[in-house]
């Protein structure tokens, strides 16, 4: 359908959000929903009312560094308005951001080059003893966030396979079961 003009979105939009919206837009269900991270704008879109939008967006990334090196992991949650990075290597505190005074996070007295992430320097944010009563607010509940979604390692696999001898030509069916099960990143990528 054609897109009323003047629609507004009122949430975020993350990159998981592309794929529901695409499949919702084109009537199409998804083999497995549950995995996806998404939250299809495509009522907004058109323009028709939704309760369901996105109010944060959460990322962890290793900067192409392996993600058992947590000294080169960044993890952040943002609003609209304000961005707290978790506690890191060189800000044991954590980071944090008021967007509407400080989109390109400039602030604080302090700031570190992070040679592994492309030699960006990262500022120290603000002084999270005088946040005001909103920045407060936002600290706390960005921190829900970065607490919900925070990144959990991968501990162990175990790969389960049948009993029956291998022939030529023959195939066999493996499964891998990865602990914990609330692991952030769960994918198997098999290789023979």
């Amino acid at each position: 359908g054609e897109i009323p003009a003047g629609t507004t979105y009122d949430g975020l939009v993350n990159l998981t959000d592309i794929l529901p919206t695409i499949c919702e837009a084109a009537d199409i269900k998804h083999p497995d929903p549950q995995s996806l991270d998404g939250i299809s704008f495509w009522k907004q879109a058109i323009g028709r009312n939704s309760s369901v939008h996105r109010d944060s967006i959460y990322t962890w990334f290793s900067g192409n560094q392996p993600s058992t090196s947590s000294e080169f992991v960044i993890e952040y949650a943002f609003s609209k308005d304000f961005k707290r990075y978790a506690p890191d290597a060189n800000y044991p505190e954590g980071r944090f951001f008021d967007l509407r005074t400080d989109l390109f996070e400039k602030s604080g007295d302090r700031k570190v080059e992070y040679k592994q992430f492309w030699n960006k320097w990262h500022h120290s944010g603000l002084d999270l003893k005088n946040l005001t009563r909103e920045q407060q607010a936002a600290f706390d509940e960005l921190g829900k966030v970065l607490e919900r979604k925070g990144y959990t390692p991968v501990q162990s696999m175990q790969v389960s396979k049948g009993e029956a001898p291998l022939r030529p030509g023959d195939t066999m069916e493996l499964t891998a079961r990865v602990q914990p099960t609330n692991a952030s990143r769960t994918g198997v990528i098999w290789e023979s």
